[in-house]
């Protein structure tokens, strides 16, 4: 019987010996396999490295396999390849930072085996770069479980605290020989401890794990009103507080603790902007499904590179021991829960201006 002939489509699957073509084989693998010499360079590759790096079989081959290796994890990759180098049939994983030819870096996960005889290595390398960033973003949210838990407990202590001053200040507005000023500087002090309370309360809500949180219908202007009192007491003598309030604004949904705690965040942020002193404006507008508050100062302003990041948790632009990070990101998040948003514009010298959207209270 003739030997059957393969038909011509497929001869280039096979060699000159009539066996199976192994470069077949590893130009179906999507993950990059190949040949890197003892002395470190790169003798050959498949297909999959230009899928996940960009570079070519010819722009690799003979090449130092450590170009393509990001500079902090070099020195590790270099010992590795060392120690295979000396070890006859080790086998061995690192995960590395790879560079992509346009000088990204892409995570991969090598696994290497030596081959003293032919003084080379085997290497196959898989992409694991989703793997990695869905990795630290678990991370992240452990971690911020675990500084919600911190707040949490430090909240109820704070509390404590404002329980005392509050009972004090009552105890002496009531003594008979306090005069008429010191019982409303008293009562200006409850007062303070009560929105204290306020603030707490919020910040509980915030560092639950759920994210929930009780809302309730407010009247935008009416808070403003209640607030600027306090908030005057917080400027230098060289920042001039302006209010400009709309009138007949529909009630937001947000409550009179979340508000306050907005107003007291912006209005700091606004005047630690004015070093040199400057104007501070506060101002209300009805918006077609809510209402709009603007805050805004002529202070040092911005450049794009911050004002792309201060909604970041712990990013701030202050001395240490100055700020926390933490007040705009707060904003965000309690505008997020109740459907309303935050936008910035700054010019560096100008000054700086936020946009807040509130829903109304009866909005679906």
């Amino acid at each position: 019987m003739t030997p059957r002939t393969p038909p011509p489509q497929q001869t280039h699957r096979l060699n000159v010996e009539g066996r199976p073509d192994p470069e077949r084989l590893l130009a179906l693998s999507s993950d990059m396999l190949g040949v890197v010499g003892f002395d470190g360079r790169i003798r050959k590759v498949n297909p999959a490295w230009q899928c996940i790096l960009g570079h070519t079989p010819g722009e690799l081959l003979g090449r130092p396999l450590l170009d393509l290796i990001h500079a902090e994890d070099r020195e590790n990759a270099r010992e590795t390849f060392t120690k295979l180098s000396q070890s006859e049939g080790l086998e061995t994983a690192l995960v590395n930072r790879g560079l992509t030819r346009d000088g990204k870096p892409k995570w991969l996960l090598w696994r290497l085996t030596s081959c003293p005889e032919l003084q080379v290595c085997y290497v196959a390398a898989y992409d694991i770069t989703t793997q990695k960033a869905l990795h630290m973003q678990l991370l992240r949210a452990q971690k911020d479980s675990q500084v919600g838990r911190f707040l949490a407990g430090l909240a109820h202590d704070f509390n404590n605290i404002l329980s005392v001053i509050d009972a004090c200040a009552r105890m002496l507005a009531e003594e008979p020989c306090m005069g008429a000023q010191q019982v409303r500087d008293l009562k200006d002090m409850v007062d303070a401890t009560q929105r204290g309370a306020d603030l707490v309360r919020v910040m509980i809500d915030l560092c639950r794990l759920d994210g929930a949180c009780e809302q309730h219908a407010s009247d935008l202007n009416e808070v403003v009103r209640r607030m600027e009192k306090l908030l005057r007491r917080l400027l230098r003598k060289d920042i001039r507080l302006s209010v400009n309030l709309t009138e007949g604004l529909r009630r937001v949904r947000l409550d009179l603790g979340r508000l306050e705690q907005i107003l007291l965040n912006l209005v700091v942020n606004a005047r630690d902007a004015m070093p040199g002193g400057g104007v501070l404006t506060l101002k209300t507008l009805q918006a077609e499904a809510g209402a709009i508050l603007i805050v805004s100062d002529t202070g040092i302003g911005m450049p794009p590179d911050v004002q792309a990041r201060i909604f970041a948790p712990f990013f701030t632009t202050k001395p240490p021991g100055h700020g926390t990070g933490l007040g705009l990101s707060t904003v965000r998040e309690i505008l997020t829960n109740c459907g309303g948003t935050i936008d910035v514009s700054s010019r560096l010298g100008e000054g700086t201006m936020l946009e807040l959207f509130l829903p109304d209270a009866d909005a679906p």
